[in-house]
């Protein structure tokens, strides 16, 4: 069984160790005989290709040289005069050209939006006159529909008067109808006497001679086809 070199124990399944890449000296893998805390154990234990050195074998080993070059104090300050020198011109070619560029930028934009401030202009202005046009189309629709409904309310009381002299007519119709005997069958003969006629009519209607006032005959459709037919009407006062 491998032994620990610091505590010598064995080293187990359950307390693993640690072997030196150098001179192969095996510890237990713990802060008591390796020296790690326990970021470095674990780092250790979940890389596979970092390789662990012991104390001695550290303290032994020679330093490596830096990768990194010092220079010396003038050197430096040469070159940092330098490069503030350089980086100040670049500042000041940097904001000419910007300020050149913004100039030019902004001739191209106002030689580009000129035909389209005009278009806009010419837009609006036919907007005006379209919005002045609905303004008094929409006056005139609104003078049109009070016309309309005069002539519409004119309308309505002109078809109540037409009615109201529609039904006045009738009645005196009816009334003048009233006053009138029309008498169907008397044959027509030549020479005939109304007067007489309207005498007889009379007295065989137990009327009085002296409301019949008027006696004519009749010409209708019937006494044109049928000769033997006539009518004959008096109007009584």
């Amino acid at each position: 069984m491998t032994k620990c070199d610091i505590c010598n124990k064995g080293i187990t399944t359950k307390v693993s160790g640690l072997e030196c890449r150098s001179c192969g000296k095996v510890v237990h893998a713990s802060k008591a005989c390796s020296g790690l805390n326990a970021k470095q154990l674990s780092a250790l234990r979940n890389a596979d290709r970092l390789d662990w050195t012991c104390e001695e074998c550290h303290q032994n080993t020679p330093n490596r040289k830096s990768s990194f070059i010092i220079p010396e104090e003038d050197d430096e300050d040469n070159d940092v005069a330098v490069s503030d020198n350089n980086s100040g011109n670049c500042m000041i070619d940097t904001e000419k050209f910007l300020k050149d560029i913004t100039a030019e930028m902004k001739k191209v934009l106002k030689k580009e939006l000129q035909p389209i401030e005009a278009s806009v202009s010419f837009c609006c202005t036919k907007i005006d006159d379209l919005s002045k046009i609905v303004k008094a189309q929409n006056k005139h629709i609104q003078e049109l529909e009070k016309k309309y409904n005069y002539l519409h309310n004119e309308k309505t009381h002109l078809e109540l008067e037409m009615s109201s002299l529609k039904q006045y007519l009738r009645n005196i119709e009816q009334q003048r109808l009233d006053n009138v005997i029309e008498v169907i069958g008397i044959p027509k003969a030549k020479d005939e006497n109304l007067v007489n006629i309207s005498l007889k009519l009379a007295e065989t209607l137990n009327m009085d001679r002296t409301e019949v006032v008027n006696i004519t005959r009749v010409e209708s459709e019937i006494t044109k086809m049928e000769t033997s037919r006539c009518s004959s009407s008096m109007q009584k006062m």
